[in-house]
């Protein structure tokens, strides 16, 4: 969501449900949602209120090729010091042609 938005993000990774990476590129069933900083507490209140796992991850920060991705887990930082565009050229050899 974030990579093909252009939008930078700043991720902490900080829920024990399996592997940190399956939690930002699963396949399964499951929602990515942002919403505005003061919403983020009744809205995690309003999933856990109904059973339903709902972890924060982070958020969004800046928009465009060279905005700013930094990835943590349980505080510690895995990835920094790497933008959009980066992410982007690293990826493309992977994709489909017709996606790009």
């Amino acid at each position: 969501m974030a990579f093909a938005g252009l939008s930078g993000l700043n991720v902490d990774v900080t829920h024990k449900c399996g592997q940190p990476l399956e939690a930002l590129f699963s396949e399964e069933t499951g929602w990515v949602v942002e919403v505005h900083p003061q919403d983020a507490d009744y809205i995690q209140t309003q999933f856990k209120d109904r059973a339903v796992p709902c972890h924060m991850l982070g958020w969004s920060t800046a928009f465009g090729w060279q905005a700013p991705i930094q990835v943590a887990v349980d505080g510690l930082v895995v990835l920094e010091n790497v933008d959009v565009l980066s992410l982007f050229v690293a990826y493309t050899p992977v994709t489909c042609s017709d996606c790009v």
